[in-house]
C-alpha cells in the first residue's frame, strides 16, 4: 500500500492529531433550541437565564434557533423567552450539573395557547419514539460536503443503517426523492428512527428528514466547480496503471425572498464524467488459446440536474413546500467493464421530471393535519452499439452484440394525509397514503438471441487436443471450464468435425434464449395504505405507542395485509447534581410487522414472457445449439416443435412480510459521551422465489438420463412464489461523541458498528445437482451473515475558516456461493452446488480453502451450505480538507463574511488499499475463486475506485 505523499500525509496527520485532542473546561455549558410545533426553528427569540443569585444572562436565537450560555457554575436556574406570536415561556427548574454540555430543546406554542415545553431529550419521553432522533446542528451541517451526491452518502453514513440494515430514506420537506438541496438552504436536518409507528411503511422510520429555510431575507447564492484527472490517481490495481479520467462539475444556486412569508430556491449542476471502465475477462486470442484480457475504456456519462423549490409560510397556521426536479442523463459505452467486453456497450440516455407539494396546516396546536402530493415521470432508452448476437462464456467473457435494446417509460403518482390530535396525554393520529404506477416499454432486447457456454465434464485432451486414455484404453473424463468448452467448439468446428463430435468432445453451447413479437407493452398497478396510530403518557418517564396499519395493491390477491406496531419508551429523570454515568439508561422496546410491495416490473417481467403477441424461448436441444453460431429467427422456431418459455406468477402469491422486534438502549457515559446500543431480530414470511415447476423428474447425474416432465412436454414454465423464508438478528452499538471545540469551533464525530447474522431459504431454483425439486438444503446463510461494519463520519472547524472533515467505512468479508456453473438437474439455472467430497481420489475434485468439493456429487451426497465462501473485508478513508476567505464583514451577524471563496481538495480512499469484491465461485469459470474487480460500499452503490484527487473552488454571496 503506498501512501500518497509525504508532505501532505504529514500535513493531514497533523491536523488529525489536532482534531483529536478536545478542548477541556471546568465549566458547564447550555445549548438552547428553540423551535414551533412544526419544527421550525424561532430566530430572534429572546431568552433570560437567572441562577440562584439572580444574576440574568441574556441572548438572542440565532439562524438555526440556537443560543448557547458558557462557562456556568452547575446548580439550578431559570428561564423565560419571550417572542412576538407565541406565549412566553417560562420553567424555574433548570437543572445544570458541574462540567455538564446540557442540551434543551424547547417548543413555543402559538400565543392564544398554553405553552408546551420539551425537556431535554434524554430526560423526557417520546411515546411516538422508539428510539432516539438525533439533530445536526448548524455548525455542524456548514461542514457538510457541498457536492448532493457526498452529501447524500455523508448523511447516510451520519445516520447509519436502519434497525435492520438497510439505508436510511432521505426526504426533502417531507417528500422522498426529491434533489437534495444545497447546505446553504438547509435549515435541519434530523434522523428519525421512530419505526414503530404505524404512519411508517417500511423499518427506517421517519429517515433522514431535511427541512429548509422559509425565512430567507435577503438574496444569497454560491457556485462551485470541481475537477479530477487520473494523473493525480493512483495506478489501477487489475490493470497496474492509471486508468484514464477526468471529471468536470459545475453547480449554482441561489435563494432568495419572495414578500415576507415566501422563500425560493434554485439550484442547478452539469457534470462530465469521464472514467476509464476496467475489462478484466478471460478471452481466445487468435491461436484460440485462453488468455486474459485487461482493459480500459472510456465510458463518459454527462449529468445535469435542475431544481426549484419554493418555500411558504403563508400564515402562522400553514407551512406550503413546493418542489420541481429535472434530471438528464447520457452515457457512452456504458455497462462495459469486468466481464462484459466493448462489443456489448450500451449508449443510453434518461431524463426524469419530478414534482411534490406538502402543506402543514396547525388548526390549532393540539391539532394539526400533513398532506402531501408527489409525482415522478421519466424516461429511459438503451440503445446497444452491436447488434450481433450475444455470447455469454459463463464468467470468462461476454461478447457478441449487446441485445439490450430498450425504451421505457415509468409514472408515479403520490397522495399522504396524515391528521394528529392530542388529548392530554393521549394523542391520536390517522393517515392515508395512495400510489399509483404505470410502466410502458418499447423493447427489442434478446431478439437477436443469446448463446451460453458453461463448464462440464469432457475428455480431457492432449497437447494435440486429442482425447486422453488410460492404461486400459478408456478416454479420460474431468471438469473443463467454459472457456475451455467455448475453445473446443470453435477449434472443432474450424478442423470439420461434426456438430456431434464436436459435443461428443466438451464443445458445444448450453443454452439459447431468444424473444420476438410485438416489442411495445404496458402495465399499471396501484395500492394503498391506512393507518391509525396511538400513543399515551403513562407518566413523565414512560409512555406507549400502538398503531394499526393496513396495505393493499393491485396485480396480485393479497387481502390480509394488517400491520400492528406496538413500542414502549422508559425515559428516567437524572437526580439533582447526578453524574451522568450514574444515570439509568433509556429504554425503548418496539414489535411490529412490515409488509413490501411486489414490484411492478415483476409484472411486466410475466407480461413480456406470456402475452398472446410476444414469445420467450429458453432452448437447450442440441438440434438447434449445434447451429452455433448461426442464430436461428424466431420464425423458424416458431414454427418448429420447439414450446415457448414461460413465466408466471402463482395465483396464490401473497404480499411478502417480516416481523420486527426491536430494543434501544441509550446510555450516558463519562466526560458527556453516549452509548446506543440496539438489538433487531426479523423474521421474514412468503417471500418471493422463483422455481420451474415443469423442470423433468427423471434427470440425473451428468447429461445423461432420460426426462420426465410434470406438465409432459420439454416447456420450461417459471413460476414465482410466495414461500420462502429469513430470520436475522443484527446488532449495532453507536458512539455519541461529546460536542467538543476547538477555540470555539466545533467537532463532530459520529461512528458506528453492527453485526448481522441471518439466514434464508430464497434462492431462485435448486442448488441440487440431482433433484430440481429437492429445496430441503436450501436453508442457509446469507451474503451478509457474520458480516462486522463500521462506519463514522467526521469534521473540524478551525481558525481562520479552515475545515476538514473525511468519512470512513471498515467491514468484514460477505458471503458468496460457490456453485459447480452447469445445469445438470435441468431445471435452467446454474445453481447447483458441489458436494464435500467423500472420496479424494474421485475424478473432478477440487482443493480449496473450503475443503475438497465434489461438483460430481452422487444422490444422497451432502452439498454444501448456500454461501460458503467468505471473501475479503474492505476498508476505506475518504478526506476533504478547505480553506476559505472571507470578505466585507457582518458586524451585526457576529462579524460573519458576506462573501466567501473557497478552494478544497478531496483525497477519496486516501490510503489507496486495493478493495476486493468477492471472488468468483463458479467452479466452471477460468477465475474461480479469483477476484477481479473492485468492492463497495452501501450495497456496492459507492464502488472505492484506487485513490484518487480532486479539486473544488466555490464563491458564495
Amino acid at each position: 500500500m503506498k501512501i500518497f505523499g509525504k508532505p501532505i500525509f504529514a500535513a493531514l496527520v497533523i491536523f488529525l492529531m489536532t482534531g483529536s485532542i478536545p478542548a477541556q473546561t471546568n465549566n458547564s455549558n447550555l445549548v438552547i433550541i428553540v423551535s414551533d410545533q412544526l419544527g421550525n426553528v424561532v430566530t430572534g427569540a429572546a431568552v433570560t437565564l437567572t441562577d440562584r443569585d439572580k444574576i440574568k444572562k441574556s441572548a438572542t436565537t440565532d439562524d438555526s434557533g440556537q443560543l448557547e450560555f458558557r462557562k456556568l457554575t452547575g446548580g439550578k436556574f431559570q428561564i423565560s423567552i419571550k417572542i412576538d406570536g407565541f406565549k412566553e415561556y417560562r420553567d424555574d427548574e433548570i437543572i445544570v450539573h458541574p462540567n455538564e454540555n446540557k442540551k434543551l430543546e424547547i417548543v413555543l406554542e402559538l400565543a392564544e395557547f398554553e405553552t408546551k415545553v420539551d425537556i431535554d431529550q434524554y430526560d423526557a419521553v417520546d411515546m411516538n419514539d422508539s428510539t432516539r432522533t438525533r439533530d445536526l446542528t448548524k455548525d455542524q451541517i456548514e461542514t457538510l460536503p457541498d457536492n448532493p451526491d457526498e452529501l447524500k452518502r455523508v448523511l447516510q453514513t451520519i445516520a447509519g443503517p436502519t434497525i435492520t440494515g438497510e439505508d436510511m430514506q432521505i426526504t426533502v420537506d417531507g417528500i422522498p426523492g426529491a434533489t437534495l438541496p444545497p447546505k446553504e438552504n438547509i435549515k435541519l436536518i434530523r434522523v428519525n428512527r421512530n419505526v414503530f409507528s404505524a404512519q411508517y411503511e417500511d423499518t427506517y422510520g421517519g429517515g433522514i428528514e431535511i427541512f429548509t429555510n422559509s425565512d430567507v431575507k435577503k438574496l444569497t447564492g454560491w457556485m462551485n466547480f470541481n475537477f479530477g484527472d487520473s494523473r493525480f490517481n493512483a495506478t489501477d490495481p487489475y490493470l497496474q496503471r492509471r486508468i484514464p479520467s477526468q471529471l468536470r462539475s459545475f453547480a449554482f444556486g441561489v435563494n432568495g425572498p419572495i414578500g415576507k412569508k415566501t422563500s425560493y430556491g434554485f439550484y442547478s449542476q452539469r457534470s462530465v464524467n469521464n472514467v476509464g471502465s476496467v475489462v478484466n475477462a478471460v478471452i481466445l486470442d487468435q491461436n484460440l488459446n485462453a488468455v486474459e484480457f485487461r482493459e480500459s475504456y472510456d465510458t463518459s456519462t454527462v449529468s445535469q440536474y435542475t431544481a426549484l423549490s419554493i418555500t411558504s409560510d403563508p400564515n402562522k397556521k400553514h407551512k406550503v413546500f413546493i418542489n420541481y426536479n429535472l434530471w438528464k442523463n447520457s452515457g457512452r459505452l456504458s455497462d462495459v467493464g469486468g466481464f462484459a467486453l466493448v462489443s456489448r456497450a450500451n449508449t443510453t440516455s434518461n431524463y426524469s421530471h419530478s414534482f411534490g407539494f406538502s402543506d402543514t396546516y396547525i388548526i390549532n396546536p393540539d391539532l394539526v393535519t400533513v398532506t402531501r402530493f408527489s409525482g415522478r415521470f421519466s424516461k429511459n432508452k438503451i440503445v446497444g452499439v452491436f447488434d450481433d448476437p450475444a455470447i455469454n462464456v459463463s464468467e470468462a467473457f461476454l461478447g457478441g452484440g449487446s441485445q439490450t435494446d430498450r425504451s421505457s417509460s415509468n409514472s408515479r403518482i403520490e397522495f399522504y394525509n396524515d391528521t394528529t390530535k392530542k388529548v392530554g396525554k393521549f394523542s391520536v393520529g390517522f393517515g392515508v397514503n395512495l400510489r399509483g404506477y404505470k410502466l410502458g416499454e418499447i423493447s427489442t432486447s434478446n431478439f437477436g438471441g443469446t448463446y451460453t457456454f458453461s463448464g462440464r465434464n469432457a475428455p480431457l485432451l492432449d497437447s494435440n487436443n486429442q482425447p486422453l486414455r488410460d492404461g486400459s484404453g478408456n478416454i479420460v473424463m474431468g471438469r473443463i471450464t467454459s472457456i475451455e468448452s467455448y475453445r473446443r467448439t470453435l477449434l472443432f468446428t474450424r478442423l470439420g468435425y461434426s456438430t456431434s463430435e464436436i459435443r461428443g468432445l466438451g464443445g458445444g453451447a448450453d443454452q439459447f434464449t431468444i424473444a420476438g413479437g410485438r416489442p411495445d407493452l404496458g402495465v399499471g398497478q396501484f395500492d394503498y395504505a391506512v393507518y391509525q396510530q396511538n400513543s399515551y403518557g403513562i407518566r413523565e418517564t414512560l409512555g406507549v405507542s400502538f398503531g394499526l396499519r393496513y396495505e393493499n395493491q393491485t396485480n396480485i390477491t393479497s387481502r390480509t395485509n394488517f400491520s400492528p406496531r406496538l413500542g414502549l419508551t422508559w425515559a428516567p429523570k437524572a437526580k439533582d447534581k447526578q453524574k451522568p454515568e450514574t444515570t439509568l439508561p433509556r429504554i425503548t422496546v418496539g414489535i411490529g410487522t412490515f409488509y413490501s410491495r411486489f414490484g411492478i416490473n415483476n409484472i411486466m417481467s410475466e407480461r413480456q414472457a406470456n402475452a398472446p403477441d410476444r414469445s420467450f424461448y429458453f432452448i437447450t436441444d442440441p438440434a438447434i445449439l449445434d447451429r452455433f453460431p448461426a442464430v436461428p429467427s424466431i420464425n423458424e422456431i416458431q414454427q418448429s416443435a420447439t414450446l415457448r418459455s414461460l413465466r408466471l406468477i402463482d395465483d396464490d402469491l401473497q404480499a411478502p412480510y417480516r416481523n420486527l422486534f426491536n430494543v434501544n438502549i441509550f446510555k450516558r457515559l463519562w466526560y458527556d459521551f453516549g452509548l446506543n446500543f440496539s438489538y433487531s431480530h426479523t423474521r421474514g414470511f412468503r417471500q418471493s422465489v422463483t422455481r420451474n415447476i415443469n423442470a423433468p423428474f427423471a434427470a440425473a447425474a451428468g447429461d445423461t438420463g432420460t426426462p420426465v416432465y410434470p406438465f409432459g412436454n420439454p416447456r420450461n414454465i417459471y413460476e414465482t412464489r410466495s414461500e420462502a423464508m429469513n430470520r436475522s438478528h443484527r446488532y449495532s452499538f453507536n458512539l455519541n461523541f461529546p460536542q467538543w471545540k476547538i477555540k470555539g469551533k466545533p467537532i463532530y464525530v459520529s461512528a458506528t458498528y453492527s453485526k448481522l447474522r441471518s439466514r434464508s431459504n430464497g434462492v431462485t431454483g435448486s442448488g441440487s445437482a440431482i433433484d430440481p425439486y429437492d429445496f430441503s438444503q436450501e436453508w442457509g446463510p446469507t451474503s451478509n451473515d457474520g458480516v462486522h461494519n463500521i462506519q463514522g463520519y467526521f469534521s473540524l472547524s478551525f481558525p481562520h475558516l479552515i475545515y476538514f472533515r473525511g468519512n470512513f467505512n471498515v467491514r468484514s468479508g460477505s458471503r458468496f456461493n460457490i456453485i459447480t456453473g452447469r445445469d445438470t438437474n435441468r431445471d435452467g439455472l446454474y445453481t447447483e452446488r458441489p458436494a464435500f467430497a467423500t472420496d479424494p481420489n474421485k475424478a473432478g475434485v477440487v482443493q480449496t480453502k473450503y475443503g475438497l468439493l465434489d461438483p460430481n456429487p452422487a444422490a444422497g451426497d451432502a452439498l454444501i451450505p448456500n454461501n460458503l465462501g467468505v471473501g475479503p473485508g474492505n476498508a476505506e478513508l475518504s478526506v476533504y480538507l478547505s480553506k476559505s476567505f472571507g470578505f466585507n464583514k457582518d458586524k451585526a451577524n457576529k462579524n460573519t463574511p458576506r462573501q466567501r471563496l473557497s478552494f478544497g481538495i478531496s483525497f477519496n480512499n486516501v490510503l489507496n488499499i486495493n478493495n476486493k469484491a468477492n471472488p468468483i465461485g463458479n467452479m466452471s469459470s477460468p477465475n474461480f475463486l479469483r477476484s477481479i474487480t473492485r468492492s463497495g460500499f452501501g450495497g456496492d452503490s459507492w464502488p472505492i475506485y484506487p485513490r484518487n484527487v480532486s479539486f473544488s473552488t466555490s464563491f458564495s454571496f
